[in-house]
C-alpha cells in the first residue's frame, strides 16, 4: 500500500527534523504528509487534509480539523525551536536562526517536496 510507504517516509523525515514523536502533532503531520504525497499534484486545500486526518485518527470531535491543525502547528513550533541542520535543509533555511517559523502549509509542502525529491517520487 503506497499510503503505508508514504507514512513511513514521512515519519522518518519528521523524526530526522527533530519533531518530537510523542506530540499529537507528530502523528497528524505524518498522516498529512502521506495524504499530500498521495494527492500528487492536485490543488491542495489544507483544511480538507486536516479533516481527513481527523477522520483517519477517529477524531472525537467533528470540529473541521481545528485540533489537528493546531496540534500540527504546535509541533512545528517546537521543531522550529530546535532548528536542527536537517530541518534547515528541508525548509531551505540558511544557517542564521533569524528565520520565522513557517506556516503549516509551508512546512508540510516543504516536507512533501523534500520526500519527493529524495525518494524519486513524482
Amino acid at each position: 500500500c503506497s499510503n503505508e510507504l508514504y507514512r513511513k517516509l514521512a515519519a522518518h523525515t519528521l523524526r530526522a527534523m527533530k519533531m518530537r514523536i510523542h506530540d499529537d502533532g507528530f502523528e497528524y503531520a505524518q498522516r498529512a504528509v502521506a495524504i499530500l504525497l498521495e494527492e500528487r499534484n492536485r490543488a491542495v486545500r489544507y483544511k480538507s487534509v486536516y479533516i481527513r486526518v481527523e477522520e483517519e485518527t477517529a477524531g472525537f470531535c467533528a470540529d473541521g480539523g481545528k485540533y489537528v491543525e493546531n496540534d500540527i502547528r504546535n509541533a512545528i513550533k517546537r521543531t522550529h525551536a530546535v532548528f536542527s541542520p536537517f530541518y534547515c535543509e528541508v525548509m531551505g533555511f540558511g544557517s542564521g536562526e533569524s528565520e520565522k517559523c513557517p506556516s503549516n502549509g509551508v512546512f508540510l509542502a516543504s516536507v512533501v517536496q523534500y520526500i519527493r525529491n529524495h525518494h524519486n517520487l513524482t
